[in-house]
């Protein structure tokens, strides 16, 4: 039996607080605009709808089990709010014009009403928080500092120069997220170059800094070119920004498929997916094997 959500919503407070206690892992998938079928719209739409986003979400949690949903995803919507241009042809959107902006003071609020995608996931993300401790968790996942560098500049190098605003640009909207009442941050990044180690370990741990203030878990994905992602919750300061070691998380294939029957890293804190449930997977799979997964979780 899949746990409640009044558990995960604990156990998500423990790993905020960075509490040593042993715990079983929490189940998390990335499923975002898969639920954009419930509503019979595209994913662009969906992810740009409040009110969708909501209803959508809840219904897929009640179907598979799941205490949480994700309420934003990686989909270029820093960068656009930035002044990136965003093909949205397709899911998810595709960054077509890296302006190489300078980026300046920037009040978070106001990047998030630059951006439909963010804005309607922060309004998502408040709704649930408000509907009581019944309700499915938020979480929200944003691009970490060095897929944010390469949508605004085409290059995922990080100078010195460019490391404090674009480290403040995603600790403001950690803020925002997290007091809207998410229950945990997601970063998906993809690993440092080597010139820029030191610039991404500083912005990294200006971002633990802020998701410990809040007491928010902090679950970084570092997407490789070669498609192999570590996952490191930025729940303890760390000496490189994609320690192979010491990982409180793990991951499973984003294909519900390939769950049944894959083994369950008791160690882990929270074991999520690659990258989002592709938004074409069949309902029909997602509820059945998701819902199955959800219930190998207690």
């Amino acid at each position: 039996m899949a746990i409640t959500v009044a558990t995960a919503r604990e156990r998500l407070a423990l790993i905020g607080r960075g509490a040593p206690r042993p715990m079983p892992p929490l189940f998390l998938p990335m499923y975002f605009t898969v639920s954009a079928q419930i509503e019979a719209v595209s994913p662009t739409e969906l992810a740009a709808n409040e009110t969708k986003l909501v209803r959508a979400g809840k219904e897929l949690a009640r179907l598979t089990g799941q205490p949480a949903i994700f309420t934003s995803m990686t989909c270029g919507a820093v960068a656009s709010a930035l002044g990136a241009t965003l093909e949205e042809s397709n899911w998810p959107p595709n960054v077509t014009t890296a302006p190489d902006c300078v980026i300046g003071e920037i009040d978070a609020s106001a990047l998030v009403r630059g951006s439909p995608f963010l804005s309607a996931g922060l309004g998502a993300t408040r709704n649930l928080a408000g509907e009581g401790i019944n309700a499915p968790i938020p979480v929200a996942a944003l691009e970490g500092p060095v897929a944010l560098q390469r949508q605004l500049s085409g290059s995922p190098k990080v100078t010195e120069d460019r490391a404090d605003s674009i480290g403040s640009v995603i600790a403001g909207l950690i803020g925002e997220f997290a007091e809207a009442g998410a229950g945990a941050i997601f970063l998906v990044d993809e690993p440092a170059p080597d010139d820029s180690i030191d610039q991404v370990k500083n912005i990294y741990r200006t971002l633990a800094n802020m998701a410990r203030f809040h007491r928010k878990p902090l679950v970084v994905i570092h997407q490789s070119p070669l498609g192999l992602p570590t996952v490191v919750p930025a729940l303890e300061e760390a000496e490189k920004p994609a320690p192979m070691q010491k990982s409180h998380a793990r991951l499973w294939p984003q294909d519900p498929a390939s769950w049944p029957g894959r083994e369950i890293d008791s160690s882990a804190r929270i074991v999520t997916t690659a990258c989002e449930v592709p938004s074409g997977t069949p309902l029909e799979q997602v509820f059945a094997l998701g819902a199955e997964a959800a219930a190998r979780f207690d």
